[in-house]
């Protein structure tokens, strides 16, 4: 718990240290981090609890970093994202440590008032502590088509499409598909949001398909800076429920 404190402690004090940054039309005045078209710099803080429906003494809390650096004249915004695990299993007991490093990207090719295209691909490496360790380097690239639904809201259907480059594990390499839409209705002011995604996840491998459903609320409290809850589900041979609790700015 000292690390935990201690990680959270940090950030914080990145988090009131950040000078502000100025944003051309490409990110679309959107400080709230909620628009898949927006390329700016951000930071984000997470933490993520998580428990069995069946087994109440099989859960899991993770702490996480996520910083994202734009390169705006290229529509292009890169970010890692760094977590710190913390797992307790009926046969194992607890246990923590760093999970795999995640890079990510994200691409705009096109973009206009009413629509636009995010291209996005994320790196998962098999770097994480022994209990997190997935043994396995994935990629996943996916393609979201983003449209502008009324003035307030943003209605974006996508597809990810995972897949194992090397496999030092005895698990099956990875080969899933992600269907996602991700609906965001903001406030006028624009600093009230409240977003649904559901998502249906098919294992090529195996044939075996899970849904997962999450809800973000959120609002700005300063500027640049925002918090948001999101509660979510995950059905289909790992039942769970999960809140999250995110601290992010937008610069």
């Amino acid at each position: 718990m000292k690390t935990k404190a201690l990680i959270t402690a940090t950030i914080l004090f990145f988090f009131t240290h950040i000078s502000f940054a100025q944003q051309d039309s490409l990110a679309l005045h959107d400080k709230t981090g909620t628009n898949p078209l927006n390329i700016s710099n951000f930071m984000e803080l997470g933490n993520e609890y998580s428990r069995a429906f069946a087994n109440t003494n099989e859960h899991s809390d993770m702490v996480y970093i996520k910083y994202g650096n734009s390169f705006k004249k290229l529509r292009l915004n890169l970010n890692v994202k760094v977590p710190y695990q913390f797992a307790k299993h009926p046969e194992d007991g607890s246990v923590s440590g760093f999970g795999n490093i995640v890079l990510a990207a994200n691409y705009v090719p096109y973009i206009t008032n009413k629509n636009g295209i995010s291209l996005t691909g994320e790196f998962n490496f098999r770097n994480g502590d022994e209990n997190f360790n997935t043994e396995k380097n994935d990629m996943t690239l996916g393609a979201g088509f983003v449209f502008y639904h009324v003035r307030r809201s943003i209605i974006t259907p996508y597809y990810k499409q995972s897949f194992s480059l090397n496999n030092h594990s005895t698990n099956a390499n990875t080969n899933q598909g992600i269907i996602g839409l991700l609906f965001t209705s903001r406030s006028a002011n624009q600093q009230w949001w409240l977003s649904l995604n559901p998502v249906m996840s098919m294992n090529y491998s195996t044939g075996n398909n899970f849904f997962t459903g999450k809800v973000e609320a959120g609002t700005l409290f300063t500027h640049s800076m925002s918090i948001a809850l999101r509660p979510g589900i995950a059905t289909g041979g790992s039942d769970r429920w999960s809140l999250a609790i995110l601290l992010r700015k937008v610069f």
